[in-house]
Parts: structure tokens; sequence; C-alpha cells
């Protein structure tokens, strides 16, 4: 269970996680469910509250959002922009102290901006408080929820403080490698905090229940490899590399459960193409098989087509509504495989091995991607955002 101990003083509520931040599930669906009607949350100091354990709003009613897109394009990189600013310092020099570095992507006093307009371009930094930098533009949206209750959860997990300069300043050191602030913090936990605590609007996660969902089941989520954990003890670039190839080592000859190349569980990480096919229907008799996606039919010969295959034209978004949110988590696990690996790691799974280890649970069947394809998923916004999928080779692979 969570235990959550609140030390106010002076008005300033600091909150330290001695056992994870699961305890933070109830407030982000009570946030989601204000955002499924058009609100938002106060997620202020003393607008979140520990209830027996769980934290949730102290006013739980919400309030409209507040837009200003032209501050936020101001201020924020388009997303086309072929350069991807990750960090902004300042080096003063002085003959008599020497130099001195300072981050600008952390902590900006109230007092600094006092008389600034609210349509004043800012620069996207970490606020001292549990608030986003976009309320300084008057800009108040679901992203600006999330990215507060990212710090909530960072506070949580790694113990920080974000009323105190002193952990705004760490945290936004060590944003992109979160084990240095806590060497025990779970992978997933880690890369969520990252996704939902992002300064670029444009890399922040976008859908507040899956994120709940994930957190609530971190510890079925897939692990993948985390570079920054695996280099945190080493030094040198003989070590760096050493560290990287034995657990790239260890991680190939894995036959526990962990590795999920060979005991596949579906997740938060995966979408069932067959299932979401399925129309929810009363009569079964009425679903033909050829509108299913199944490795042979019309899908199958669609797919190796090559072309973009429509996946509205397949799936069934208006009865499986968990797939837009699904699909954007694709693309974007796949965007930052690309950015960190410079490759993907996407793959259509054509074919499973059914299986029994007969020495050790003869009973259990267990489920392996045999064959798979190397695919791509692209996403174009409009009315209704439409999903689609391309193989980039008819071969398929083993696995």
């Amino acid at each position: 269970t969570l235990h959550t101990v609140s030390v106010r003083g002076g008005g300033v509520m600091r909150l330290v996680s001695l056992h994870g931040a699961v305890g933070s599930v109830p407030l982000m669906r009570e946030v989601g469910a204000l955002h499924a009607r058009g609100l938002v949350a106060e997620l202020g100091d003393e607008a979140v509250v520990d209830r027996d354990g769980e934290l949730a709003l102290a006013r739980p009613d919400g309030r409209a959002p507040q837009l200003n897109e032209a501050g936020i394009r101001a201020a924020q990189p388009r997303v086309s922009s072929a350069l991807r600013v990750v960090g902004e310092y300042r080096v003063t020099t002085d003959i008599d102290t020497g130099s001195q570095v300072d981050d600008l992507r952390a902590g900006i006093p109230d007092g600094e901006r006092s008389g600034a307009e609210p349509s004043d371009a800012v620069n996207p930094a970490y606020q001292i408080g549990y608030r986003s930098w976009e309320e300084q533009v008057g800009h108040h949206d679901e992203q600006t929820d999330i990215f507060s209750i990212g710090l909530i959860l960072a506070s949580l997990a790694c113990g920080l403080d974000f009323n105190d300069e002193t952990d705004v300043k760490r945290f936004s050191a060590d944003q992109g490698n979160l084990f240095r602030l806590n060497g025990a913090l779970h992978p997933v936990i880690a890369s969520l905090i990252g996704e939902m605590a992002a300064l670029n609007r444009h890399e922040r996660a976008s859908d507040l229940m899956a994120a709940a969902s994930r957190l609530e089941d971190y510890r079925d989520q897939p692990v993948g490899l985390d570079v920054n954990r695996v280099l945190a003890g080493a030094t040198g670039v003989p070590s760096r590399r050493a560290a990287v190839l034995s657990h790239l080592r260890d991680r190939l000859f894995d036959l526990s459960r962990r590795n999920r190349l060979i005991h596949f569980r579906p997740t938060q990480a995966t979408v069932n193409l067959t299932v979401a096919s399925v129309p929810m229907v009363m009569r079964l008799e009425s679903i033909r098989a050829e509108q299913l996606c199944t490795w042979d039919g019309k899908f199958a010969a669609e797919v190796l087509g090559g072309g973009k295959v429509s996946l509205a034209k397949w799936l069934r978004f208006e009865d499986q509504t968990y797939l837009p949110s699904a699909f954007d988590r694709v693309i974007q696990e796949t965007r930052r495989d690309r950015a960190e690996y410079g490759f993907s790691h996407l793959r259509l799974v054509v074919a499973y091995l059914h299986w029994h280890n007969l020495k050790e649970s003869p009973d259990e069947r267990i489920q392996s991607p045999l064959l798979w394809l190397p695919v791509e998923v692209a996403k174009q916004k409009g009315v209704r955002d439409q999903y689609s999928l391309q193989i980039a080779d008819t071969e398929a692979e083993f696995n």
C-alpha cells in the first residue's frame, strides 16, 4: 500500500512517498473524468489532498479550460522542426568568482515575471510549485493537468518537493535519467514520469486514463532497454560498452517470465487486431470471416500488398473505444525508439507458437511470437483521426 507523509509548513505541502506512486491512480482517474466532461482540474499546493493513502482533488468540480494557442505557439517549437532542444543553459563568467552554469529549464520564481503580460512569450521551464509553464501564458488544458500530475508522480517516486527550488533544479538536471534520483525506481514508472512531465507539449502524454492504467499495472508492462539505467554505474568508454553488452546478453538469454518474447501476455503496449476487428453483435452467425483481421484472408492480402492499410476499414473503433489511445501510445513509443536507437521495434505478429513447459508447469499453455513483420503505424489528424498500417518488408522474420 502507498504510505504518504504530508509535511505542512508555511502553507506548503511536501509529499514524500515511502512505497511507490500507485496511490495517485485515483487522482488520475478523477482528473480524467473531468477531461471527459470538457473540464480541467485545479492542481495546486492545496488542491490535492490525501484520503486514506490515496490522492484526490480538494475541489472535484473542476473548471472550464483556459486557452491561449498563440502564446503556446510562440513558446513551443514546431512539430516539423528538425532541431530538437533538449536543454538550455547559461554560463556566466566572472573574473573574481569564476564560471557559473544555470539551468534555464528550472526554477523561475514568480517574482521574476511579476510584470509580465499573459501574452508574453515564455521559455518552457520547470516552475517552482506543481504547475506548468503554460499557465504563465494564460493556457490551461488537459495536457497542462497531465504535466502537473507528472510532477506529483515524480515527487512521490523520487522524494522531491517542487516548492523547493533546489529540488526543481535536481529534477530538471536528471529528468532524462531519474535513476540518479532513485536507483530503485521501476523503469515503467520512470518512463511514465518522463512522458507526463515533458516540457515539450508535442512529446507529452495526451491520454490521462491510459497513463493511469499503465501506472496501475506497471509490474505487467514490458520493460525495454533503458540505456541510462544500464550506464548509471559505468565510467569511461570501455566500462560503458561492457555494461550495455552485458545487459543485452542477459536479456537475450533471459528465459524467465520477464521475457515477453517467450512468455507473451497482452499489455497496454500491444493491440490485438483480430479482437479489435470483431463486431459487438448479438447474432454471431452474422460475423463473416473475411471481415476479420486474420492471416488467411483479405486482411493478409491487403497488408502484403505493401500499401497503406486503413485500420478504420478493418477495426471497430466505434465499439473498441480504447483503440485511439492505444495506437497513439504505439506511435509515441515507435518515435522514441527511432530517436534513441535509430530503428523501430514495432512488429506485426502473424503467427504464434503455443507450447507447454512439461518439466516445470505442464498444465500452463505458453504463447510465444513465432513470425512477425516490421510495420509502421501512422496517424492522420482530422475530425475523426485516421490510423493506417504499412509493412516495411513482405518477408517475415523469425523471433
